[in-house]
């Protein structure tokens, strides 16, 4: 079978965690996808003559390929050959300690070349499609769609001077638009375990996302993950300030109860909520005084 476009020069992963470990496709791709997008919110102001947006955050960039492995030369078992290591990579195999030293698993972070573009990712997605087997089923050609997801900012080609500034309640984040990524809550996550492997802080996780028990964030929420503390605390002022203008009364449950509750009351009462008022950002005097 002959070798697809791209060149001579095979595309290869490299684990990241354990840099001995690397897998060389066997055809480069004939096509390649790269997806970025980026979040904007539109305003809930009325009676303007044109639509208001503001950027809350960049989105991971993704990459999309199709990969052909095939063996009918050799009539080895195309699965086990090139299929399974590829697969590995979404295996739960990397130990990683929280600052708790609670023990944690996760897949290997990975870096993907191909000539001279990098891209720092981890694998969120493998889908086999098997197209040729020998007459007792050993499998010999295989496609292979792969889906990989941006684990941090690489050089894709800069930002160049872009910068994004937020404003909330007398404070104010200026930087790149890479400042923050996210992530998503799984079932048994806390604010320290997603500090771990996002390389983020628990504290200014929990402040931008407005959780009020960081130890049981809501599972299945897109948590964004601040780069900076200061713009934590922007996020986390956002967050208050929205809660005190849309809670309805007969809400159920409202996170921010506590602490609009004891900055009313002029801040004395914001440690019974957390033990550190800095752990969410938010400066109590401030707050108090703008109340």
């Amino acid at each position: 079978m002959a070798e697809t476009s791209g060149g001579s020069e095979k595309a290869f992963f490299t684990n990241a965690d354990k840099t001995s470990e690397v897998f060389h496709v066997q055809f480069n791709p004939k096509e390649f996808k790269l997806d970025e997008k980026a979040a904007w919110k539109d305003s809930g102001e009325h009676e303007n003559a044109r639509p208001l947006l503001t950027y809350e955050k960049g989105e991971p960039t993704k990459v999309g390929m199709d990969l052909i492995f095939d063996t009918t030369d050799t009539g080895e078992n195309c699965y086990d050959t090139y299929v399974k290591k590829l697969r590995a990579f979404l295996s739960t195999s990397v130990d990683v300690k929280d600052p708790e030293n609670d023990v944690a698993k996760r897949p290997p972070y990975l870096t993907f070349t191909w000539g001279a573009f990098n891209f720092d990712c981890v694998v969120e997605s493998v889908a086999t499609t098997f197209l040729m087997f020998k007459a007792d089923g050993t499998p010999l050609r295989a496609k292979v769609s792969l889906g990989l997801k941006e684990r941090q900012r690489g050089d894709l080609g800069g930002f160049g001077n872009a910068s994004v500034t937020l404003s909330a309640m007398g404070s104010m984040f200026s930087g790149p638009p890479d400042s923050a990524s996210t992530t998503t809550v799984k079932e048994g996550d806390t604010a320290t375990s997603i500090a771990a492997e996002t390389g983020g802080d628990p504290r200014d996780i929990s402040a931008a996302n407005g959780w009020k028990d960081p130890m049981n964030p809501p599972v299945g929420e897109t948590a964004v993950i601040p780069g900076d503390p200061k713009l934590a605390q922007v996020l986390a002022q956002q967050k208050l300030s929205q809660q005190e203008g849309n809670w309805a009364e007969d809400e159920p449950f409202d996170p921010f109860a506590e602490i609009v509750e004891a900055l009313t009351q002029g801040g004395e009462d914001l440690a019974s909520a957390f033990d550190d008022p800095g752990e969410l950002g938010v400066s109590v005097t401030s707050q108090s005084e703008s109340a």
